[in-house]
């Protein structure tokens, strides 16, 4: 009897659980019903709720994404009407007033650009990396955010980047670009201003060095600079016979010095324009300045011996590598960026000297000299040895750990920071500490070092630093690191920025400069209307690039959206095959079932009906 109601129970149990099957439409509502159908559902849900966040994440990362492509199509045709404007104006002759007008229209243009530069969505600035809650773009055009990228995860391991960041698209860096120098003093044919009538004519390749140099007796020309291989290197070429000897001569000379890296060629203007053969390089630098006397010492050349080539504001042509810092306001910046590689890029704060130098420091020794933010005299020197590096700032003397191979940047600029700063070196962290409240010397993003005076609007400081044997010209190794010289003007960079390239195009035609003029005050630096041209094309190229490769993420996030959306479904069926009851399998099992426990429950009622008397 108990075996009887035993199994009665159990089949009225099963006959209960593929009812509520029949019923619900699922095979268990409870885990304990069955736990392993029961853990595969909780990892389907967890796997398709996944899923759709991932979906609603690249759904959101797609907005995104599509102003971003919009902004930056939108940015290639306010360049692209910028340049045409530029050209209009480099193709014919313009009244002042005409010439006034353009540089309102330029101006213009440029508001519109930081406008698309401050796009803002849903609250975030587009462009600012992941600092995105201030606009990236100043009203001066200086970049504000970083270069962190915005990504979204396109599965439990794996994650995506949906986003242009300002750093990458306003102050880039393309491999494809090839560097390009030029001297930025017009040498007219000396000769021909002799003839009478006089006529100006700019020299010209065949010209000979007398028509360039006006000078009859010998003459040298000293070069100095950093070739794209990064070697350093000075150079004397000395003409015996300035009539007999041609300009192509000199600019085959030049070439040579550089190793054949280079190409050399003679503009309209009679400035000598090197361009190097390899794409990518940030190193290449120039200086040329000769003069009718041979010397070892540059600095013994007086400035009425010197023919300038390169002209940095007031300084004189033989200052070379120890060019003191442009001072703005309260800023001081160099112009020769610390470069490592094609590959590693600029030098950070961790970078160390040895990864920019051209040569060994060891024993090598660097000078510092200017002002203070008081206007006090100061100066000091590194001199590099193998494990540590001997300092003097203004008499007093210490080691630093680090030495030729391991000394740093943010070592260099804590030194830099104290000599400017004029306070006492007793403990030098103590030193480093209290400097900071007085200047802040930092690496840009380009390499380049910036001092700011935190105690005025107008600084006092002045402050210049380069190699202790730069003005030897004894030797043809040059110094193995240079921070600020009065070289040949940047026409073209791997380098983007693409804010100061508009404003330095504006001021070529506001000044009504068509080529590099060393003679122009404040302008000495400037390509001029025709190398902003060039450099525009470039930046127009660069904008393009980093539109294509917005295109590419909003491909791929597309295409993560269509896969967590396939995904979902599959998961969705995989858990409603798991989960879902067979209604044809289930009913005939239910009916099964019925029959045995009806058949059951018949046996049960004959036994029970049965006694004594069926046996009589």
């Amino acid at each position: 009897m108990n075996i009887s109601s035993n199994y009665s129970s159990v089949l009225q149990g099963e006959l209960n659980r593929v009812s509520k099957q029949i019923s619900t439409g699922n095979k268990i509502s409870q885990g304990y019903e069955d736990s392993s159908t029961f853990k595969k559902t909780i990892d389907l849900d967890t796997d398709i709720n996944l899923s759709k966040q991932l979906q609603e994440s690249a759904e959101s990362a797609k907005s995104f994404a599509i102003y971003t492509d919009t902004s930056l199509n939108s940015m290639t045709e306010t360049m692209e009407n910028f340049k045409v404007k530029m050209l209009a104006y480099a193709g014919s002759n313009h009244s002042t007033t005409s010439r006034e007008a353009l540089v309102k229209e330029l101006k213009a243009i440029k508001s519109s650009m930081i406008h698309l530069a401050n796009t803002k969505v849903n609250g975030e600035y587009i462009f600012g990396g992941t600092d995105n809650k201030q606009p990236p773009i100043d009203i001066k055009g200086n970049y504000q955010g970083n270069g962190e990228k915005l990504t979204i995860r396109t599965d439990r391991f794996q994650s995506q980047e949906y986003s242009i960041d300002g750093a990458s698209l306003f102050l880039g860096y393309d491999r494809d670009i090839k560097s390009r120098v030029s001297t930025n003093m017009r040498k007219l044919n000396q000769s021909a201003l002799q003839e009478i009538p006089s006529r100006h004519a700019y020299i010209q390749a065949e010209d000979s060095i007398y028509d360039l140099t006006g000078k009859s007796e010998s003459t040298t020309f000293y070069m100095s600079g950093t070739r794209p291989d990064g070697s350093g290197f000075k150079h004397k070429f000395q003409v015996g016979d300035p009539s007999q000897i041609k300009v192509e001569d000199l600019a085959e000379e030049i070439r040579l010095v550089f190793k054949d890296e280079v190409t050399v060629e003679l503009s309209n203007n009679g400035q000598f324009i090197i361009q190097d053969n390899k794409s990518g390089n940030a190193k290449l630098n120039f200086h040329m300045v000769a003069g009718t006397k041979d010397v070892n010492d540059i600095s013994e050349l007086s400035e009425s011996e010197s023919i300038e080539f390169v002209k940095s504001g007031d300084a004189e042509a033989t200052v070379g590598e120890s060019l003191q810092f442009k001072k703005d306001g309260n800023f001081l910046t160099n112009n020769i960026q610390q470069f490592i590689s094609p590959d590693s890029g600029f030098a950070t704060a961790r970078t160390t000297l040895s990864e920019v130098a051209t040569d060994s420091l060891l024993n090598r020794t660097i000078n510092i000299e200017g002002k203070t933010v008081s206007g006090e005299e100061m100066s000091a020197s590194l001199t590099f040895g193998e494990e540590t590096t001997a300092v003097s700032i203004n008499g007093a003397t210490f080691e630093l750990g680090g030495g030729a191979e391991s000394f740093s940047y943010q070592q260099l600029t804590e030194v830099m920071g104290i000599a400017l700063s004029g306070v006492e070196v007793g403990d030098f962290e103590s030193a480093v500490l209290e400097s900071e409240e007085l200047v802040d010397v930092k690496l840009n993003h380009r390499g380049e070092f910036e001092i700011m005076d935190l105690t005025s609007s107008v600084t006092d400081m002045e402050f210049s630093m380069f190699d202790e044997s730069v003005h030897d010209f004894s030797t043809d190794i040059g110094s193995p690191l240079a921070f600020n010289s009065n070289k040949a003007i940047d026409l073209d960079r791997p380098s983007v920025d693409i804010f100061e390239a508009i404003d330095m195009a504006i001021d070529a035609v506001q000044e009504d400069l068509f080529h590099p003029d060393g003679e122009r005050d404040g302008f000495e630096g400037n390509r001029g209307v025709q190398g902003s041209l060039d450099n525009l094309t470039h930046i127009i190229d660069h904008v393009i690039k980093e539109r294509s490769r917005s295109g590419a993420q909003l491909q791929n996030i597309e295409y993560t959206i269509d896969r967590a959306e396939a995904l979902t479904l599959n998961m969705q069926i995989t858990k409603n095959d798991v989960i879902n009851t067979d209604f044809a399998e289930t009913s005939a099992y239910f009916q099964a079932l019925s029959l045995n426990y009806q058949a059951m429950l018949q046996s049960i009622a004959r036994v029970q009906g049965l006694s004594l008397v069926n046996y009589i």
